[in-house]
């Protein structure tokens, strides 16, 4: 796993919804083989908090709830579903072999 910043992006991250982490390589063939690597974009992360999480905190949640939102907090959940999801991947067994990620 690693935190970096993303300062151009191309190929699959380009289109569509910008996402804040990547499990690369996409191929799951490669992962069985040759493992993977999680990264998460602490940029696009502290962008997504900046434009998004924090101005629907303060309309929706009371000012000393919204006082407790932060970047760290966002990049700590995001850490931890990242971590969660190796764990599933490498814990799930399906007919007693191990089950593949989706």
């Amino acid at each position: 796993m690693e935190v970096m910043d993303a300062p151009y992006r191309a190929g699959d991250l380009l289109h569509g919804y910008q996402a804040v982490a990547d499990n690369l390589p996409n191929d799951p063939r490669l992962h069985q083989e040759k493992g993977s690597k999680k990264i998460f974009f602490k940029n696009f992360g502290d962008a997504r908090v900046n434009y998004v999480i924090l101005p629907v905190a303060r309309k929706l949640m009371t000012p000393e709830q919204a006082a407790k939102v932060t970047g760290d907090g966002y990049l700590a959940g995001s850490l931890m579903h990242g971590s969660r999801t190796i764990w599933d991947r490498h814990t799930r067994r399906q007919n007693g072999q191990a089950g593949r990620y989706q």
